[in-house]
């Protein structure tokens, strides 16, 4: 489950999955995951499982296997009163495990702090556009 930070004006629109693959000197990034469209407002506010159809109307990409230790989720945004779709991203670590297993609406940070949603949408200076930290449970 991810609890991605988002300003109230805006709406998730799409989001992925994707690793850093590395050839020789060049890197690219690999999707793992894809989805648009919500399918609910807790999607569309920013609170949505990877991999589970159920909160994104259409599967780019369909997940194959386990998640990885280590990825980077993006989101893409899209603004209620038009202004222009933003895109943000961050790195999630899958071997920061709370102990013991949180409650219902609580996250873990990519640093291993326990927050609630509030706290996620806090770090997002929404008057300003700058996103930070992305947290998952």
């Amino acid at each position: 489950m991810i609890a991605y930070p988002i300003c109230p004006w805006y709406r998730v629109s799409a989001a992925n999955v994707s690793i850093e693959v590395s050839n020789g000197k060049k890197s690219d990034f690999k999707t793992l995951w894809s989805a648009r469209g919500a399918a609910s407002d807790k999607a569309a506010r920013g609170v949505f499982a990877i991999g589970i159809p159920d909160d994104f109307r259409t599967e780019g990409t369909a997940l194959k296997g386990r998640l990885p230790k280590g990825f980077y989720v993006s989101v893409k945004a899209t603004a209620s009163d038009g202004k222009p779709t933003l895109s943000r991203g961050d790195w999630v670590d899958r071997e920061i495990l709370p102990s013991p297993p949180m409650e219902s609406g609580k996250y873990v940070t990519s640093k291993g702090k326990i927050v609630n949603r509030q706290w996620v949408n806090e770090q997002l200076k929404c008057e300003k556009g700058n996103a930070t930290r992305a947290a998952r449970n």
